[in-house]
């Protein structure tokens, strides 16, 4: 991929994950021993934390992690080549601009998150994502209490996979938060719906948006069905790990982009189900879609599994879309749930074991898990 996020290589010190994690050239992906759901930080009862949770999906339960060094809710989570990335987010005090990372290895006891850089801007209710294993990026959000950005911000690991450099891309065209972004091993960004704002009578936006590498723009592209804030994912283990584009030939759930929006069980998306036309959110329908992003369409697939749930968190990985977190009828939850979303293997809702936390505006990311050399 040519232009600038593929010619963009990041430069500067990674003393801090390469040395306080003893070197990635000393962790081993090959021989993986597991893959795993990991989520980290959020809110708790109005407590920002800083608990790691993983998920085994070989063993069907969840065991604690090592603490994030900085507490933060409604940051960013992303994996790539075997690590966990958490970026921003609201902190104890403020926003944070820095960022951390976790590798991702059978034993919990051998590791911890150091610190991995800091972006730009600090603010919360961004998202981030990765681009295969080559690239992390945090995108949008909250940024000084009382406007969102559209900032950008892109960690290279190409030639370096210890950096801790992130650099500036283009701005979103427009700044958002609590909004859901997705990225493609070709370099693509995707981002759907979220809120330009935080005027209570205003609901969500349905925009959403395309980044294309080559030429470092955002371009609009076709809206969410309705207004939503929202969580998206690609299928990691569907990705190619190369840092070449996608060449087309593959089936379209390597190409597909998965978006959760939060709300209540509202099929139509036209009214809320709690007030009638009153509610701030009326429009707002939670529902699992995939959207194809060449085709620039939203399928429907399903409705969520619990009634209006809200600030839950999303990944996905083997075929499989999970959703963890939140809160549901106004409760704070610790609920998980995934979805076989193959297609022509496509199942219900399935009811994992739950988090040992509730907590909402929490963030996951899936990663595989290595062993130490």
């Amino acid at each position: 991929v040519d232009g600038t996020l593929a010619n963009g290589i990041a430069n500067g010190g990674v003393d801090g994950l390469a040395n306080g994690m003893d070197g990635l050239a000393n962790v081993s992906l090959e021989d993986h021993e597991d893959v795993y759901v990991y989520v980290a930080g959020g809110r708790n009862r109005g407590q920002t934390v800083g608990v790691t949770e993983r998920y085994s999906p070989r063993r069907k339960r969840w065991e604690r992690g090592p603490h994030i060094s900085d507490p933060r809710g409604s940051h960013g989570l992303a994996a790539a080549n075997g690590v966990v990335y958490a970026v921003a987010g609201g902190g104890i005090k403020s926003n944070l601009a820095t960022a951390e990372a976790l590798h991702a290895v059978a034993d919990h006891a051998s590791t911890a998150w150091v610190p991995a850089g800091a972006v730009a801007e600090a603010r919360h209710a961004l998202s981030a994502c990765n681009t295969g294993d080559w690239g992390v990026c945090a995108i949008g959000g909250w940024a000084d209490g009382n406007s969102c950005t559209g900032a950008v911000d892109f960690l290279d690991l190409r030639t370096d996979p210890t950096s801790a450099t992130w650099r500036s891309l283009a701005p979103l065209n427009t700044p958002r938060k609590l909004h859901g972004a997705a990225g493609l091993p070709d370099g693509r960004l995707f981002v759907f719906g979220g809120r330009i704002g935080d005027d209570a009578r205003a609901g969500p936006i349905a925009g959403a948006e395309a980044y294309d590498p080559t030429s470092n723009a955002w371009r609009d592209v076709c809206p969410l069905p309705f207004g939503a804030c929202a969580c998206a994912c690609v299928d990691g283990s569907e990705q190619k790990s190369s840092r070449q584009s996608v060449d087309g030939s593959d089936e379209r759930s390597r190409r597909s982009v998965y978006v959760a929006t939060w709300g209540a069980d509202n099929p139509e998306g036209n009214a809320s189900t709690k007030r009638g036309g009153k509610d701030p959110r009326v429009g707002e329908a939670g529902a699992l879609w995939r959207y194809d992003p060449d085709a620039d369409t939203y399928e429907r697939m399903c409705g969520l599994p619990l009634p209006d749930w809200y600030g839950f968190a999303m990944c996905a990985f083997d075929g499989w879309v999970y959703l963890v977190g939140g809160s549901t009828a106004g409760r704070w939850t610790g609920a998980a749930f995934r979805k076989k979303v193959d297609e022509g293997g496509e199942s219900e809702w399935e009811e994992l074991p739950p988090m040992k936390m509730v907590r909402r505006r929490t963030a996951a990311a899936v990663a595989r898990a290595g062993t130490r050399d």
